[in-house]
């Protein structure tokens, strides 16, 4: 996983003294685009390591995947549905339980002009319905007991998913379930500042692969490692 796909960078104000740039957010091989997000409640600091750690995997995966529909569950400022836009996607779905935390996602998505492929939603993520070949899932702790049920119902197979915001022993609670369904690869594992990052696949392939062998050492991986430790609408300006 490269670590170089999003940096940091230094707060800029327009006129009215409302905008902040939060850094420049690299797809491999593409040029940079920059985000702009305005101050206020909504989850997606870049100072908090699960939105990097994120981030970092949308900036590698979409180098070489072009999703159509992405769910980015638990938006918060929607800093990642934007990023997915700039990388390709071509519609997100932004859900976030918070209304508040919503009308600031408003704001950022129309501060970078991305309101025409973002639909925000103010619902619980696990009762959306439908199928997506990306969804991203970067949620509080305590809020993965049902992931993978989640995403073998709305993944669609050969889909990937970004499945952040672990920490302590969740991360080897959801790593187990994940596996232990058979549909999923755990492609990549990114780790920073004690929180963990899974890039997911979904492929029916694995359990076939050498009689189920991928599924098999990874659930063999995890024992070692253990033992030894409302309406979805388009936003539109009015």
């Amino acid at each position: 996983m490269a670590p170089d796909s999003f940096y940091p960078g230094k707060l800029k104000e327009n006129s009215s003294g409302r905008r902040k740039t939060t850094g420049q957010f690299y797809i491999e091989n593409r040029a940079h685009r920059e985000i702009y997000l305005c101050s206020g409640p909504g989850f997606g600091s870049v100072e908090h390591p699960t939105t990097r750690s994120c981030l970092k995997c949308l900036g590698v995966l979409l180098a070489q995947f072009s999703p159509e529909n992405v769910l980015d569950a638990g938006t918060g400022n929607a800093i990642l549905a934007i990023a997915a836009v700039f990388g390709g996607a071509e519609k997100i779905i932004a859900v976030d339980i918070q209304a508040k935390a919503l009308n600031i996602a408003k704001r950022n998505v129309t501060l970078n002009g991305v309101q025409k492929r973002v639909w925000l939603c103010c619902a619980d993520a696990f009762l959306m319905r439908g199928w997506y070949d990306l969804i991203i899932a970067n949620l509080n702790p305590g809020s993965f007991e049902h992931i993978d049920s989640f995403l073998e119902a709305h993944l669609i197979e050969g889909g990937y998913s970004i499945v952040s915001g672990l920490s302590g022993f969740e991360r080897d609670r959801v790593f187990r379930r994940l596996v232990m369904n058979g549909s999923f690869i755990v492609h990549d594992e990114l780790w920073d500042s004690g929180w963990t990052t899974f890039l997911v696949h979904k492929s029916c392939d694995s359990l076939s692969t050498n009689g189920g062998g991928i599924n098999v050492y990874l659930f063999n991986v995890w024992k070692v490692f253990t033992r030894g430790h409302k309406k979805c609408q388009p936003h539109e300006d009015s």
